[in-house]
Parts: structure tokens; C-alpha cells; sequence
């Protein structure tokens, strides 16, 4: 089977893709949910963990499958290549050949097959390959033969068979001598040569049919249960339908009603073991989407044009409530401002009591909107006389606004007033900004330097400068900061003494949104290789990695115990979490996401090197006008 083949890497196998049992790489990797380790399924037993010795319940045992798709894009050899011997002469090619374990095995033998592969590519392959060993069709005796060398057997095998086999001859040797025997058998009176053929083709089809109501036999018993199990969610949506009654402002919102809220604990936070399914779509009308953020039960999306698109998440299907169009160019960053106190909701002006949204565009206008009615109303615009406004946060009594090489800090309502500006240590975009929860820090990303500043005045804290590359995004846990990088990986720093404690791996490009759940124990990742990842940040481990979109993933956010999406795909996807193991998201062939590849950093920022004279030789940004 295709778990017992002994595989050969063209590239030396990473060693956090190795069971620590068996040293060689992973076959079936299942993860304890309780102490993070990963080993094969068939290396790891319910009793106690063999690397923390703590005990494993055969429940909190489930496959990784994130592991699982890292080890499907390694490339093999075929199963039937070998290594070079000892004392056999190279052909001077770079073929190099590892075991499962790592060890360099040599240079691959040109005599055998040479062929590089996926593994989910092995069985294709072995149905064409030359090298492949098939069985003798004369008899099993003869052992397993080259393909490419079949025939020739086939002219020298001495098991040859009468074709009156099927009526008793028991005659064997060459085919020649056979075939001799044939005129003359004793049994062919009355029996027709072709007969006979006829006979053995409906006994191999016989069999062959046998196999075939088998398979459909055990495919009907795993349809009966997927329907019974259909059924039962069924009955459980009947009983939560929503009634007519229900305001359109209550939280929770009926979205999050409709669906079973399995796998939230009473404190709103997500409870393993659980996996992220998609509940729908909603379509975009041009570009990437580029922002998503939400207030009660209205989620703010923002593309490739100037507007903003109002969706309502009171009903069991989200619906499109009304498009803001007061800006005149592309919405890079928004921001919601929930009241500063217990205080009713007011609009005749922007207070401390105001609901507000915040939204800066390419044309450094910033748009404050009022929330507080059925229809979001502008009420406010100001320019921040800079360029982009690249990202947008707000504490307190302060709105602060970033772009290239440059924080400022806004009054939050009327009128408005510029507080403070900062430009010091900011030579490059300043493409994220972040606020504690006691809203007394506000942390910023700009190339490879991420700052802390006091929101009270703006004066710097403690600056933190990385060495793994440009930071595109970033997010805050009670205990960590969280940073996304251009070079696709996630590193996490400990929110006090900003001391770096873990590299998370596994996307392949930039990571350009991160977004946590609500007490900061799983983050979730977006980025331009396609794919939304979910980490655990209680073992830094990959729980699930779906790949839903047809493009770059620009944006995340967590909204009541759902996920939101947006790609360079146009689209917005939603997923809930459902109590169970994780399943795999990528349903459908991808189609080529070179029409919708997109980087962010508020939309298309101009590369930073345009902004700095003289020009910076070492700029590592993509050209996005090529993205």
C-alpha cells in the first residue's frame, strides 16, 4: 500500500516533519491536543505521550493536518529508484537522494528510474512508470518483472496456459509449445478457441464486478450515516430558526444563533478540539478586499474602489444594507469606536458617546461616520495632509492615523483637532497599528522596527527591531505581540519585555493580516500564498490551514464567534468553528491566482523607495504595481 512504501526525497526532509518515535518522516502525523506533539498515527498509542509522558486520551488524539500538507509538497523519487552503490561512478548531476530520516543515501542511479514527485503523485506514476514490478499474468511464481521488460518474459515464460484452461486442459510451457498444443488438445472438441476467451473474460469480469458491489456496498453505508448525521444538524437548525420578532440589533447576532454554537465556551472563546467551516460568500464589486472590521450587527467591508459596503449579520443569510460612497479614492483602514461610556448613544454630535466609524483613504482624507441610526451617516471629514492613510486606530479620546514615515494622533470627536505628530525612527510605510486593551499603549509596524508609544501624548515607549524581515502586520494578546511578516513567516514576542519566544511556520507568502480570538488563544493568519491559517498560541502549533480563496488572503477578523475572509479573489468568505476534528477546506481545484495576486500595506502603497531620496538600495517590498 501506499503506506508502506519506503520514500526518497530529493531534498533533505526538515526535522519538525519527522516523528520523534520513529525519526522518519511523518505517515498519518496525529497531534495530541493536550501537550502539542506530533507523531505518526501508528507511533503513537493512547496511554502517555512518549515525549512529555503525559497522558493522551484516544479523543484528544487528531490528525495535523497542517503537518499533513507540508509533508504533500515535499517531492519524492519513485518508489522504484535507488541510490547509486558505494563504488559505482556518479553521472556528475545534482540528483542527491535522503531517507525518511534524513541520512544522505548518494546520487540516484541513472540506471533506474529517476523520476521527482509529489507523494499524492506516487500511484499515477506506478501505473506508467518502466521501472515499475508487475506480476507475470502466466503465474504468480514467476515473481514481480520490470514493465518495460513484460513482453520479453512473456515470449520465455514456461507458464504459459492452454487457452482450454477454462474447461480442464491443465497443459503449461513456451507459447510456442503451447500454442502447438492448442491444435491438438483433446478437450478442444466442441470448444471454440474464441469461446474460450469468451469464457475467461466473463470469469475475470465476474470477479471484477464482485469488487466493484463490494465498494458500492461500504460507499452506501458511509452515505447513510453522513445522512443521519445530516439529519440530526437539520433538526438542530429547525429548532433555533429565528422568529419574527427578534431585533435586528440584538447580540448575539441571529447569524451566530442559526448555527449551534458548539465550540464557544461562556466566555466567548473558541474550545478545542474544533475546525472552521465555511458558511458563504459575499461578493465584492472590484479589487481586493482590503479592510473588514464590524460593530454589533454590521460588518464594513472595503475593495478596490472608494466605497464601503454595509453588510447586516442579524439574519440567518448576511444581506448587503448600503454602499458609503463619500470618499473619492480607495479605503485603505477602518476603525470603529465603541462609546467611551455607559452613556446612551448620541448623534447631533461626535462625543464621547458617539458610535463612530473612521476611514482613511489614498487621497489622505480620513471619513468619520455616525452609527447610531438605522443608515450609517458621514458626519465629519478632515485630510491628514500626508499621503496613504495605511491603517487607522483609535484610544480613548485619540484617533491615530499612519502613513509613510509618519503617526499622528487626532482628537477622537469634534472638532477634530491635530494633538500630536511623529516622524522620528519612521523612514519607511507605517503599515499597522495596534491598541492594548487598557488603551494606554499603541503599537506600530513600519519596515522592520515595531514601536510602542504612549497614547496620552505619543512619546515612544520602547522600540522593538526584528531581524526576519518587514513587518506587514500585527496583533496583541494579554501575553504576546504578534507580528506578520514579508518573509512569510509569524514571529511572537512577549508583550512586556518584547523578547522574542517563538517562529511560527508554514505559510509560503507575505503575511498580511493577523487577527486573535477574543482572549488571545488562537490567531488567525492571513496571507498571499492563498491560505487562513488558526494557531494555537497555548503550543504555537497550526490547527487548521484552509484554502478557500482563489487569491492572496489580505484580510481576517473575528466578529461573535465567526471568522471573516477577504482576498484579492474579490470575495469575502465567512467560517464558523463546529466541534470536531479539522477537516480539509480546499474542496475544489484551485484556478491560477496570478490575476489575483495583491500585497498590502493599505492597498497598493507606492514602494517605499519611491518616498526616499536618495533611493534605498536594500528595499525589500514587492513592486505592487506588478503584484
Amino acid at each position: 500500500s501506499m503506506s508502506q512504501l519506503s520514500l526518497r526525497f530529493r531534498v533533505k526532509p526538515s526535522a519538525a516533519l519527522c516523528c520523534p518515535v520513529c525519526n522518519g518522516v511523518f505517515r498519518s502525523p496525529a497531534i495530541s491536543i493536550n501537550c502539542g506533539h506530533t507523531f505518526c498515527r501508528a507511533c503513537i498509542a493512547v496511554g502517555a505521550c512518549p515525549a512529555d509522558k503525559k497522558p493522551l486520551a484516544a479523543d484528544k488524539i487528531i490528525p495535523n493536518l497542517t503537518v499533513e500538507t507540508q509533508i504533500s509538497d515535499l517531492k519524492v523519487y519513485c518508489p522504484f529508484a535507488a541510490p547509486l552503490k558505494k563504488d559505482a561512478p556518479g553521472t556528475g548531476t545534482d540528483s542527491p537522494m535522503y531517507a525518511q530520516d534524513g541520512k544522505l543515501l548518494g546520487e540516484a542511479d541513472p540506471s533506474q528510474c529517476r523520476e521527482v514527485m509529489l507523494i499524492q503523485d506516487i500511484a499515477a506514476h506506478l501505473d506508467v512508470c518502466p521501472y515499475a514490478r508487475i506480476q507475470c499474468p502466466n503465474c504468480a511464481q514467476c515473481g514481480l518483472i520490470k514493465r518495460s521488460e513484460i513482453l520479453s518474459h512473456l515470449e520465455a515464460c514456461r507458464a504459459r496456459a492452454c487457452a482450454y484452461r477454462v474447461v480442464g486442459c491443465a497443459v503449461t510451457g513456451l507459447p510456442a509449445e503451447v500454442f502447438a498444443h492448442e491444435k491438438e488438445c483433446a478437450l478442444a472438441q466442441g470448444v471454440d478457441v474464441a469461446n474460450a476467451g469468451t469464457v475467461k473474460e466473463l470469469c475475470t469480469l465476474g470477479t471484477h464486478l464482485t469488487r466493484v458491489v463490494e465498494s458500492l456496498t461500504a460507499r452506501i453505508e458511509q452515505l447513510e450515516r453522513e445522512n443521519e448525521e445530516l439529519r440530526s444538524r437539520t433538526a438542530e437548525l429547525r429548532a433555533t430558526t429565528l422568529g419574527p420578532s427578534e431585533s435586528l440589533t440584538e447580540l448575539p447576532t441571529a447569524l451566530t444563533q442559526y448555527y449551534p454554537q458548539e465550540c464557544l465556551g461562556t466566555d466567548g472563546e473558541l474550545v478545542m478540539p474544533f475546525n472552521l467551516r465555511s458558511l458563504g460568500t459575499l461578493p465584492m464589486q472590484s479589487g481586493p478586499v482590503w479592510c473588514i472590521t464590524s460593530y454589533k450587527h454590521m460588518l464594513f467591508t472595503t475593495g478596490g474602489d472608494s466605497s464601503i459596503t454595509v453588510w447586516s449579520l442579524a439574519s440567518a443569510e448576511p444581506k448587503k444594507l448600503q454602499v458609503l460612497a463619500e470618499h473619492k479614492a480607495s479605503v485603505h483602514s477602518l476603525c470603529v469606536a465603541a462609546p467611551s461610556s455607559n452613556a446612551s448613544p448620541r448623534s447631533d454630535v461626535a462625543g464621547p458617546d458617539s458610535h463612530l466609524l473612521y476611514s482613511g483613504d489614498a487621497a489622505r482624507q480620513v471619513v468619520v461616520w455616525d452609527l447610531s441610526h438605522q443608515s450609517v451617516t458621514p458626519i465629519h471629514t478632515f485630510d491628514t495632509g500626508d499621503d496613504i492613510v495605511s491603517a487607522i486606530a483609535r484610544a480613548g479620546p485619540h484617533l491615530f492615523t499612519a502613513s509613510f514615515g509618519s503617526i499622528k494622533a487626532w482628537q477622537a470627536w469634534a472638532p477634530f483637532g491635530l494633538l500630536f505628530s511623529v516622524r522620528e525612527g519612521l523612514s519607511h510605510w507605517v503599515r499597522a497599528l495596534a491598541v492594548n486593551a487598557s488603551e494606554d499603549l499603541l503599537y506600530s509596524a513600519s519596515h522592520n522596527v515595531v514601536n510602542v508609544w504612549n497614547t496620552a501624548d505619543l512619546s515612544k515607549k520602547k522600540s522593538l527591531t526584528t531581524n526576519f524581515g518587514s513587518v506587514h502586520s500585527i496583533a496583541l494578546t494579554s501575553e504576546f505581540l504578534i507580528c506578520g511578516t514579508y518573509n512569510q513567516n509569524i514571529h511572537v514576542y512577549g508583550i512586556d519585555t518584547l523578547a522574542h519566544v517563538r517562529e511560527l511556520q508554514g505559510h509560503l507568502g507575505t503575511v498580511h493580516a493577523l487577527a486573535v480570538s477574543p482572549l488571545g488563544k488562537f490567531l488567525f493568519s492571513a496571507s498571499l500564498d492563498g491560505s487562513l491559517r488558526v494557531w494555537s498560541m497555548s503550543n504555537f502549533l497550526s490547527v487548521q490551514a484552509i484554502v478557500a480563496h482563489d487569491g492572496s488572503v489580505t484580510s481576517v477578523h473575528w466578529h461573535s464567534g465567526l471568522v471573516f475572509s477577504g482576498s484579492a479573489d474579490r470575495t469575502v468568505k465567512i467560517y464558523k468553528a463546529f466541534k470536531g476534528q479539522p477537516v480539509s477546506t480546499q474542496s475544489t481545484p484551485r484556478k491560477s491566482t496570478a490575476p489575483y495576486q495583491a500585497c498590502w500595506g493599505g492597498a497598493q502603497l507606492p514602494p517605499a523607495a519611491s518616498r526616499l531620496l536618495p533611493r534605498a538600495d536594500n528595499e525589500d517590498e514587492p513592486n505592487v504595481s506588478n503584484a
